[in-house]
Protein backbone atom coordinates (compact mmCIF):
# COMPACT_ATOMS: atom_id res chain seq x y z
CA UNK A 1 0.00 0.00 0.00
CA UNK A 2 2.58 2.53 0.72
CA UNK A 3 4.43 1.96 -2.41
CA UNK A 4 1.00 2.50 -4.07
CA UNK A 5 0.89 6.31 -2.43
CA UNK A 6 4.60 6.60 -3.33
CA UNK A 7 3.26 6.34 -7.26
CA UNK A 8 0.20 8.30 -6.02
CA UNK A 9 2.75 11.48 -4.79
CA UNK A 10 5.14 11.21 -7.76
CA UNK A 11 1.74 11.45 -9.84
CA UNK A 12 0.79 14.40 -8.03
CA UNK A 13 3.86 15.86 -7.90
CA UNK A 14 4.62 15.85 -11.39
CA UNK A 15 1.42 17.05 -12.44
CA UNK A 16 2.29 19.79 -9.87
CA UNK A 17 5.47 20.76 -11.31
CA UNK A 18 4.22 20.71 -15.03
CA UNK A 19 1.58 23.37 -13.65
CA UNK A 20 3.87 25.92 -14.02
CA UNK A 21 3.28 26.01 -18.10
CA UNK A 22 -0.37 27.62 -19.35
CA UNK A 23 -2.76 24.91 -19.11
CA UNK A 24 -6.60 25.09 -19.71
CA UNK A 25 -8.67 25.68 -16.41
CA UNK A 26 -10.01 22.23 -16.50
CA UNK A 27 -5.95 20.60 -16.07
CA UNK A 28 -6.21 22.80 -12.63
CA UNK A 29 -9.51 21.51 -11.29
CA UNK A 30 -8.38 17.90 -12.38
CA UNK A 31 -5.05 19.14 -10.29
CA UNK A 32 -7.19 20.13 -7.32
CA UNK A 33 -9.08 16.70 -7.17
CA UNK A 34 -5.59 14.71 -7.81
CA UNK A 35 -3.65 16.64 -5.16
CA UNK A 36 -6.21 16.77 -2.54
CA UNK A 37 -7.15 13.19 -3.04
CA UNK A 38 -3.55 12.18 -2.50
CA UNK A 39 -2.70 14.64 0.74
CA UNK A 40 -5.79 12.93 1.97
CA UNK A 41 -4.48 9.65 1.56
CA UNK A 42 -1.16 10.91 3.34
CA UNK A 43 -2.76 12.38 6.49
CA UNK A 44 -4.58 9.11 7.21
CA UNK A 45 -1.01 7.02 6.49
CA UNK A 46 0.72 9.34 8.84
CA UNK A 47 -2.28 9.30 11.36
CA UNK A 48 -1.69 5.75 11.75
CA UNK A 49 1.87 6.02 12.62
CA UNK A 50 1.40 9.11 14.64
CA UNK A 51 3.73 11.86 12.35
CA UNK A 52 2.11 15.01 13.62
CA UNK A 53 4.38 16.98 11.27
CA UNK A 54 3.57 14.89 8.00
CA UNK A 55 -0.43 15.30 9.10
CA UNK A 56 -0.04 19.28 9.38
CA UNK A 57 1.92 19.40 6.03
CA UNK A 58 -0.29 16.85 4.15
CA UNK A 59 -3.66 18.85 5.89
CA UNK A 60 -2.57 22.17 4.50
CA UNK A 61 -2.02 21.39 1.39
CA UNK A 62 -5.23 19.30 1.62
CA UNK A 63 -6.88 22.76 2.10
CA UNK A 64 -5.17 24.34 -0.31
CA UNK A 65 -5.88 22.19 -3.47
CA UNK A 66 -9.57 21.32 -1.69
CA UNK A 67 -11.70 21.01 -5.06
CA UNK A 68 -15.13 21.97 -3.06
CA UNK A 69 -14.20 24.88 -1.57
CA UNK A 70 -11.06 26.29 -3.79
CA UNK A 71 -8.92 29.02 -2.75
CA UNK A 72 -8.34 31.69 -5.62
CA UNK A 73 -4.72 33.39 -5.77
CA UNK A 74 -2.86 34.97 -8.47
CA UNK A 75 -0.78 32.59 -11.10
CA UNK A 76 2.06 34.37 -9.98
CA UNK A 77 1.16 32.93 -6.12
CA UNK A 78 0.48 29.86 -7.36
CA UNK A 79 3.45 28.59 -8.74
CA UNK A 80 5.83 28.43 -5.51
CA UNK A 81 3.00 26.92 -4.15
CA UNK A 82 3.14 24.04 -6.47
CA UNK A 83 6.79 23.96 -6.34
CA UNK A 84 6.57 23.77 -2.51
CA UNK A 85 3.85 21.21 -2.42
CA UNK A 86 4.87 18.78 -4.50
CA UNK A 87 8.34 18.50 -2.71
CA UNK A 88 6.42 17.76 0.25
CA UNK A 89 4.38 14.83 -1.80
CA UNK A 90 7.72 13.72 -3.19
CA UNK A 91 9.48 13.42 0.52
CA UNK A 92 6.19 12.19 1.99
CA UNK A 93 5.95 9.32 -0.52
CA UNK A 94 9.39 8.52 0.17
CA UNK A 95 9.64 8.76 4.04
CA UNK A 96 6.10 6.31 3.87
CA UNK A 97 8.25 4.21 1.95
CA UNK A 98 11.16 4.35 4.02
CA UNK A 99 9.90 2.89 7.15
CA UNK A 100 8.40 -0.13 5.38
CA UNK A 101 11.95 -0.85 4.35
CA UNK A 102 13.20 -0.41 7.44
CA UNK A 103 10.74 -2.58 9.38
CA UNK A 104 11.58 -5.26 6.71
CA UNK A 105 14.97 -5.32 7.46
CA UNK A 106 14.65 -5.06 11.09
CA UNK A 107 12.39 -8.40 11.25
CA UNK A 108 15.29 -10.23 8.81
CA UNK A 109 17.64 -9.19 11.40
CA UNK A 110 15.21 -10.80 14.46
CA UNK A 111 14.71 -7.38 16.02
CA UNK A 112 11.62 -7.31 17.68
CA UNK A 113 9.06 -5.22 15.53
CA UNK A 114 5.94 -4.82 16.95
CA UNK A 115 3.37 -1.83 17.37
CA UNK A 116 2.04 -3.18 20.85
CA UNK A 117 1.74 -0.01 22.99
CA UNK A 118 4.92 0.35 25.46
CA UNK A 119 2.38 0.61 28.46
CA UNK A 120 0.66 -2.42 28.11
CA UNK A 121 1.16 -5.25 30.45
CA UNK A 122 2.80 -8.28 29.48
CA UNK A 123 -0.42 -10.52 30.18
CA UNK A 124 -2.72 -7.67 29.28
CA UNK A 125 -4.50 -8.73 26.13
CA UNK A 126 -6.68 -5.63 25.95
CA UNK A 127 -9.88 -7.18 28.00
CA UNK A 128 -11.63 -4.72 30.41
CA UNK A 129 -11.05 -5.97 34.27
Amino acid sequence: MRSSYLTGTIIAAALLFWALADHAYGYYILLQWIVCGVSVWGVFIFMGRGKPVWIVALAVIAILFNPVVPVHLFRATWAPIDIVAGLVLLASGFAALRRTRRRAGAASRGEFTTDRDPWSRPGDRGRDR
